[in-house]
Parts: C-alpha cells; sequence; structure tokens
C-alpha cells in the first residue's frame, strides 16, 4: 500500500512563495536562537527557513509516496520511514504556516484514529506521535505521551505484522487489534502482560493527506499576506522630485522604495544618479546629454508611478527608464554589443557605499597603443571588408597587442561605429564611464530615428 500525495500541491507552494519574491525575502517571524532561554524567542528573517522547508517538502513527498507499508519485514521498516518522515513533512508544512500567521487546528480533531486518550484531550495529532514514539523514535523511551500511556513509561520490542498467525491469535481476544495491519508489542512495569496498539494505515494515510492538504490554506494566507503589503505600499506615498532637496536626494529616496516594494535593483538607480551627475566639456555631446537627461526623467516617472500604484509586480513592467528599442542596423553585432559592458563601472555602482568618482577619473589609457588598434580598424573599413573580416582584424590586434577589456571594447565600438556613430562622434580618448554612457546615448539617437521615420510615414 502507497500513499499518493499530489506532488503539484508542493509545486503550487513553491510558485506562491516565489509570486512576489520581494515579498517573501523580507518576511520575518520568530524563532528559538541558540543563545536563547527556552521558550523564548526572536523575530528574524524568514526566507532561509522558507526555502528549507519547501525544499524538504519536496524530497520528503517523493519519498513518502515511494513507501509501500505492505505487510513484510521490508513494509514494517517502511512504516517506520512514514512515521519518521511523515512527520517531518508535517513539521515542514507547519512552519511556514506559522511564519504566515495560520495554524492546523488540531485540538479537537479526531477525525482519522478516533482516540481521545485517557484523558478526553488527545487527538490526531497526539496519537500519531505516539506511534511514531512507539515504532521509530523512541521506542525504548517512550514517556510523553500521557494521553495514551497514562503515567508509565513504555517501551516497545517490535512491530508485529497483523497477517501472522500470532497476530490472528491475538486478533480473536481483542476486538479494538480488528482490521489492523501492523501491531505495536509494548512492555509496561504496570502490566503483567503486553499491550497491544493497533496500526491501521488507510489511517496514517488519511491523516497525512489532511496534514498535506493544510498546504491549501497556507497558499490563501500567502495570497492574503501578499495583497495587504500591496494596499500598504500603495498607501505609502512616494517623494516627488519637487519635494527633495534635490533631484539626486529624490533619486535616492527612490532608490529605497524599489528595494522595499520589489526587491534589489539599487545599480538601476545608481546608473541614473551618475548619468545626472555626468556633464559632457565638448557641448554638442553636452547638447546630446542634456536631451537625453530630460527623456530619462520622464521614463524615470513612469517607474515611480508603477512602484506607487505596484502595477511595478506586473510581467510586463520594465524599469528601462529609456527602452533601448531593436536596432536594426546592429542586431548581428550581438558580441560587440555585450563588450560594452567592460566599461560599466559595476564594481563602483553595486558597492555597499557607492562611489561616483568614476564619472571624473582621469584617463589611465596609451593613447599611442590605442591610435594604433582604431588605426588598424579604420583601414580595414576604408577597404569595404565585411563584418567578419573586421572581427578578424580585431581578433588579431587582440594576439598581438594583447589589449586590456577597456581597450578591447573600444575596439567594439570602432568596428560598429559606421552604424552606431551615425549621430554622434566618440571620443575614444574619453574615460571608461564617458564612452559608456555616449554608447547610450548613440543607441537612443538611433532609436528616436526610427520612431521618427515611423512617425512621418503615417
Amino acid at each position: 500500500m502507497k500513499i499518493q500525495l499530489n506532488i503539484q500541491l508542493s509545486k503550487n507552494l513553491r510558485e506562491k512563495v516565489n509570486e512576489i519574491n520581494n515579498f517573501s525575502f523580507n518576511k520575518t517571524a520568530y524563532f528559538q536562537f541558540p543563545s536563547d532561554k527556552k521558550g523564548s524567542t526572536q523575530e528574524g528573517n524568514a526566507f532561509n527557513c522558507i526555502c528549507a522547508a519547501l525544499d524538504r517538502i519536496d524530497d520528503l513527498v517523493k519519498h513518502i509516496n515511494s513507501l509501500d507499508l505492505t505487510q513484510t519485514t521490508e513494509g514494517t521498516f517502511a512504516l517506520c520511514d512514514f512515521l519518521n518522515y511523515g512527520q517531518t513533512l508535517i513539521d515542514c508544512i507547519t512552519i511556514i504556516g506559522k511564519v504566515y500567521g495560520v495554524k492546523y487546528e488540531s485540538k479537537d480533531d479526531c477525525s482519522c484514529f478516533h482516540q481521545r486518550g485517557n484523558y478526553a484531550n488527545g487527538n490526531d495529532e497526539k496519537y500519531f506521535k505516539y506511534l511514531r514514539s512507539l515504532c521509530a523514535v523512541h521506542p525504548l523511551a517512550t514517556y510523553a505521551h500521557s494521553e495514551y500511556q497514562g503515567n508509565q513509561p513504555e517501551w516497545c520490542p517490535y512491530i508485529n505484522i497483523a497477517s501472522s498467525s500470532a497476530s490472528r491469535l491475538l486478533v480473536i481476544g481483542a476486538k479494538e487489534l480488528k482490521g489492523a495491519d501492523y501491531i505495536a508489542r509494548v512492555y509496561r512495569n504496570d502490566m503483567e502482560f503486553s499491550k497491544y496498539v493497533p496500526i491501521k494505515v488507510k489511517q496514517l494515510f488519511k491523516y497525512l493527506q489532511n496534514r498535506y492538504n493544510f498546504i491549501n490554506n497556507i497558499i490563501q494566507a500567502i495570497e492574503y499576506y501578499n495583497q495587504n503589503q500591496i494596499k500598504r505600499l500603495c498607501n505609502n506615498h512616494i517623494l516627488l522630485p519637487d519635494e527633495c532637496e534635490s533631484y539626486d536626494n529624490y533619486l535616492e529616496n527612490l532608490e529605497d522604495e524599489i528595494h522595499i516594494r520589489c526587491g534589489d535593483l539599487k545599480y538601476i538607480v545608481r546608473t541614473w544618479r551618475a548619468i545626472f551627475m555626468t556633464h559632457f566639456e565638448d557641448s554638442v555631446n553636452e547638447t546630446l546629454l542634456d536631451e537625453y537627461k530630460a527623456e530619462l526623467k520622464v521614463g524615470i516617472e513612469r517607474i515611480r508611478a508603477g512602484l506607487q500604484d505596484m502595477s511595478c509586480l506586473n510581467d510586463d513592467f520594465s524599469f528601462e527608464a529609456i527602452a533601448e528599442e531593436n536596432i536594426p542596423e546592429i542586431e548581428g553585432y550581438h558580441y560587440e554589443q555585450e563588450k560594452l559592458s567592460y566599461l560599466f563601472p559595476s564594481y563602483a555602482i553595486e558597492s555597499e557605499n557607492v562611489d561616483f568618482s568614476f564619472i571624473s577619473k582621469k584617463s589611465d589609457l596609451d593613447i599611442k597603443r590605442i591610435d594604433l588598434m582604431l588605426n588598424m580598424i579604420d583601414i580595414a573599413q576604408q577597404r569595404g571588408v565585411t563584418h567578419e573580416d573586421l572581427k578578424e582584424v580585431g581578433r588579431y590586434i587582440d594576439s598581438k597587442l594583447h589589449t586590456t577589456n577597456s581597450e578591447w571594447a573600444r575596439i567594439q565600438i570602432k568596428i560598429m561605429e559606421p552604424i552606431l556613430g551615425k549621430y554622434i562622434k566618440f571620443d575614444y580618448l574619453l574615460n571608461d564611464w564617458l564612452l559608456y554612457l555616449q554608447t547610450k546615448i548613440a543607441k537612443w539617437l538611433l532609436s528616436r530615428s526610427h520612431v521618427n521615420e515611423d512617425n512621418n510615414g503615417q
């Protein structure tokens, strides 16, 4: 006999936890810490606990479903496994429920085992733990279940298979043993003969199924929690630019709001901050940058609005303030575009204490080396070679001069220059950040030209 717990149910729970990952990541609960006195708890982040429980649940469900509780020696040990791992599964489900403030109502539930015990305060949960103690975890030290053992300790030497000839004789004289699949034999000091405890597999299956199905209640609790979080955040006003001392202060506050509402996306806002702090010495580049900043502000306001009404959680919401539309002319330059990231100062943007000194950092390029490399690309382009030939020239330069990442990125820009430089003149001697920003502006100008062409064609 095998139980059939629905594996999809545990998957549904995982999907619900991951549905708004940021809310789950920041969920807290009260836990017992090693330094605490027994019974005392402290509040701590619950995400790792939830993840550990989910991973355990997945494995436990697969293993428990594989257990065959036949009336054989192997089936008897499978029963012990079922009791052990079944309780672990219950514990995993219970702790996730606890994190989200929902508890299985077990107090008066005797619907599976019908065992209220000596003092009429027993229930299915207590009886399952009693069976587990007797058969698996504490067979020689069962003393914590007074509802079912009174005031005497019990010792369980073995579990009988109910179909054996000895067990059939026992059943004849004990009506309570009828229908049992296994019979736990128990020694007690206050009994001349052994005590026999019937174990019915159908009852075990029903109980564990009930506890497993409680996952549905937890899913509902997570949904309720998430919706309450959304309502609360919608009601928390996000400061507008004119409510802040400066636009940079506004962006700093926006970074905090994004973190609270959507998770750790600080590199996005910090990139915006760097852009607004940047200026070009060249007047033409500075004018283009001012236009870029103006459109960037429009996109940032769209994002702020999405944060305010929490539409930022929608799958189709974008945190790109200026979306880089697909530009047909450079679709075949995936490798070159990828290597532009060598110019991006991720080390500074993503550090704990962001440092914007990269904006004005003096370039340490070897001008002669750069000129040599770019001239080689120039000559090849003037000869009208193919894109693949240009890439081969780049590889030749790298093999001969052992280019740095910074130099290699400049070679890729040079290869794309006939297209990417259509509306802007690249200054390859600028520092990495300024050149990176030029490429962003160049893509934006190309995208804008396509939009204008489409509008004019209508």
